[in-house]
């Protein structure tokens, strides 16, 4: 996932800055586990770019980058080092789930119904994970043994 930052020079002269990332990789290779490894922070996050050069008044996207690794959530630091000024600390969170979901049924029981009479029936999807994804309903046209059969996608 990508998020992006408008960065405006507001001084009178040009500012030459560069991001770094903050981390504590000895106290990070402790706390690792087994099922949860350490990965560096430079896995996780990138900065594009990672250092320029602002005019007085000029303005710049910058690029926070996530890559998610999967059912991790990561919480870091990086470090924007003006030249000759001040220095900003950004906190960056991060989390990636798989994509998944469940009917709250398998079945829809119409039971006998006149064709010239309509029957509702309702069912939920659920998300169980933490992603959001689309989904779209087909329903098949009269083929034989799959009759009324409706697929979700």
């Amino acid at each position: 996932k990508t998020m992006v930052v408008r960065v405006k020079n507001t001084s009178k002269v040009e500012a030459e800055f560069s991001w770094s990332f903050v981390e504590d990789a000895e106290a990070a290779r402790l706390a690792a586990t087994t099922r949860r490894p350490y990965i560096p922070v430079n896995q996780v996050y990138d900065i594009l770019p990672i250092r320029s050069k602002l005019a007085p008044g000029e303005e710049e996207d910058v690029e926070f980058i996530y890559y998610g690794h999967a059912h991790r959530k990561f919480k870091g630091g990086c470090l924007c080092e003006v030249e000759g000024g001040p220095e900003y600390e950004l906190t960056l969170i991060g989390e990636a789930s798989t994509v998944g979901f469940k009917l709250d049924r398998s079945l829809l029981n119409f039971g006998k119904v006149l064709y010239s009479r309509r029957e509702d029936r309702e069912f939920h999807i659920i998300n169980p994970t933490k992603v959001a994804f689309s989904y779209r309903i087909h329903v098949l046209k009269q083929d034989g043994d799959r009759q009324g059969i409706v697929e979700v996608h």
